[in-house]
């Protein structure tokens, strides 16, 4: 892997590995930190909205903030990863309307959602995913989590790579829809080979979500919600006794099925979980594909997707950090 910096305008400068500090973080906070000696940046004229990347895969962005002390040898740029601007990119129903409903491959559904704002940045394809929508609705939701969650239901997710251009030619940010990948057959990060694995079970957190809607009083919409053994959200209480953890969740305005709907998406957030982090030397495993991480002492199997990778560069070594999708 090698990260690279373009100017404003996209050119590639060269080639930063070896001088460069870098904290690159895609699927949370979806953010970078580039630390390069003042006389570098000086020499190559590197500002904000030039482009930091590292060409075949989706580290990188845009340099939007830019951090330096008089007396330091070093200047400090950060932005936000790409996933940032998707986040930034509300998609609208049409006027009138209640929703934007879509239909067809979903690399046409890229290309009529990212026709505007921040989607620019992107290129999609003009070839096809072969993975077909059907009335797939959208409704006041960030292009990321829209995207992400009309895919997810497809078996796919988002694929995006920076690819380098030629002599004197822009680079590109290429996003698509693929179908995600399960390595969690062949691949399992187990501690072997040298390579650290940090597994966690958080327990004893929220089992019992009462969610509370429109109405008053006796009048008020109540909806039970209950976390399950396997990992599931349910109507039936299966954690009882002292094991009950519970907690409200009011949505005033919400109706019955309003209710299960946000109700299971919060209390998944507040459940039990069992997650695990593993730094290797490759970046192909990408956010959505599926691998298996195992803690042999703690007894911590996990067959989960990728959530969060975070790439860091010091020292002309690179390596990254992948973190699983809890339960």
């Amino acid at each position: 892997m090698e990260l690279l910096i373009a100017d404003k305008n996209w050119i590639e400068l060269g080639y930063f590995k070896e001088t460069a500090e870098a904290d690159i973080e895609v699927g949370d906070a979806n953010d970078f930190e580039l630390i390069l000696p003042k006389i570098i940046a000086k020499k190559y004229e590197i500002a904000e909205k030039c482009v930091a990347f590292v060409p075949g895969t989706e580290f990188g962005g845009l340099i939007e903030d830019t951090e330096s002390i008089t007396s330091g040898e070093n200047i400090t740029f950060r932005g936000g990863a790409w996933r940032k601007y998707l986040e930034q990119l509300i998609i609208e129903p049409p006027s009138g309307q209640g929703y934007l409903t879509v239909s067809g491959d979903a690399n046409r559904i890229l290309k009529q959602v990212l026709n505007k704002g921040a989607g620019l940045l992107f290129e999609v394809p003009d070839y096809t995913a072969g993975i077909n929508i059907s009335k797939h609705q959208f409704r006041y939701i960030d292009a990321l989590t829209g995207l992400t969650d009309m895919l997810e239901k497809q078996n796919a997710r988002l694929d995006i790579k920076a690819v380098q251009g030629e002599t004197g030619e822009p680079c590109r940010i290429v996003i698509q829809a693929v179908r995600r990948k399960n390595y969690s057959e062949e691949l399992e990060y187990n501690g072997d080979d040298n390579i650290d694995v940090t597994t966690r079970a958080c327990n004893g957190r929220i089992n019992h979500l009462i969610c509370l809607g429109k109405g008053e009083l006796a009048n008020r919409i109540v909806v039970h919600l209950y976390a399950q053994l396997d990992g599931t959200v349910g109507t039936k209480q299966y954690y009882k006794g002292t094991e009950e953890r519970t907690a409200i969740y009011d949505y005033s305005s919400g109706e019955k099925e309003d209710l299960v709907k946000e109700g299971t998406k919060k209390l998944k957030e507040l459940m039990n979980y069992k997650e695990a982090k593993m730094t290797i030397s490759t970046a192909d495993i990408e956010i959505g594909d599926i691998v298996s991480a195992r803690d042999r002492d703690a007894g911590i199997l996990l067959s989960r997707p990728v959530e969060r990778k975070i790439l860091r560069c010091e020292s002309g070594e690179m390596s990254v950090e992948y973190k699983l999708k809890g339960e």
